[in-house]
């Protein structure tokens, strides 16, 4: 398939029967409100690509079968149309956030490659194409489009790295490609310090976040198992995220490093989830081993036959 771009945790939880999922509390972002139960698009991404693994390693199609759900409900509830296409993050706004569009994308991309539905990978493709076009010749990203979102920072950076690397393996296509090698230079050389330290914003190391920590081991370890050389920047997160942002008696993480003192506070979806989503990516990396469900999307879009 060859398709053209040219044209978890106990937070969630579910919505009803069209498979889409969000949080048990209301929540106030700097662009939009949303309350809770109410579907958001990242929830639902996770949970359906959780659902999605493990419908690959358990040969269950019903399993399979609840991440096309998913990725029916982000098509027919989230897609903004127009002269553009993108992925919303919510319901109740149309705002673009460039972390959810691709993020949806790549769900959408995902579902169509292994379902050989090749008009919903072309689909992808295009609400890709809206994100790229909005990278910054420095490789980096704006939040989203609007007043006060031109700020970028780790995790968010990580999340556009993350979906752009499942529309690329769905579809193959070049320019995905070329945004993706830009992404993973401007993250890798502007958010992290030697030790593998990962700062919030490019100029402003501190707070260090579990979050932006967690994701980071998660996203560059996948990425190197894709050929991307990101895999010592894995192992340095990880090295340092232990000694610093985990309770080495309990194994539990902490919320934030300051420059003088550590919010100690815990929080299993912010921190625990992504640490271990981090640790399990880090751990087949280190095993020579793929993402199953990446893995089944590439041999099934041909990009498996042509990955580093």
């Amino acid at each position: 398939m060859a398709a053209s771009c040219q044209a978890a945790g106990p937070s969630y939880t579910t919505t009803g029967d069209v498979n889409s999922w969000g949080y048990e509390f209301d929540v106030q972002t700097r662009w939009a409100f949303y309350p809770a139960d109410s579907p958001n698009l990242i929830a639902t991404v996770f949970v359906a690509r959780g659902l999605g693994s493990a419908g690959i390693v358990l040969t269950d199609v019903d399993l399979l079968g609840e991440m096309t759900l998913s990725a029916d409900f982000l098509r027919r509830q989230l897609l903004q149309q127009g002269d553009r296409l993108y992925f919303r993050y919510t319901l109740t706004s149309d705002r673009l956030v460039h972390n959810a569009n691709l993020l949806g994308a790549g769900l959408v991309a995902t579902d169509g490659a292994l379902r050989t539905d090749d008009g919903a990978v072309e689909l992808a493709c295009a609400a890709a194409q809206t994100t790229i076009s909005a990278q910054r010749q420095d490789g980096s990203w704006p939040y989203g489009e609007g007043a006060s979102l031109g700020w970028s920072d780790n995790f968010h950076t990580a999340y556009n790295l993350d979906g752009l690397l499942q529309v690329w393996l769905a579809c193959g296509d070049q320019g995905v490609r070329d945004s993706l090698d830009r992404g993973v230079t401007h993250w890798v050389g502007d958010f992290f310090g030697p030790d593998g330290e990962p700062k919030y914003y490019r100029h402003k190391a501190y707070p260090y976040d579990i979050h932006s920590a967690g994701t980071a081991v998660d996203v560059a370890a996948r990425l190197a198992t894709w050929g991307w050389d990101t895999g010592d920047l894995a192992e340095r997160v990880a090295r340092w995220t232990e000694r610093n942002l985990v309770n080495p008696r309990t194994g539990e993480t902490y919320y934030q490093k300051h420059r003088l003192w550590t919010d100690r506070r815990h929080f299993v979806r912010w921190g625990d989830a992504h640490w271990a989503l981090g640790t399990s990516s880090l751990a087949m990396l280190r095993e020579s081993r793929r993402d199953p469900l990446e893995s089944a999307v590439a041999e099934a879009s041909g990009v498996m036959a042509h990955a580093g």
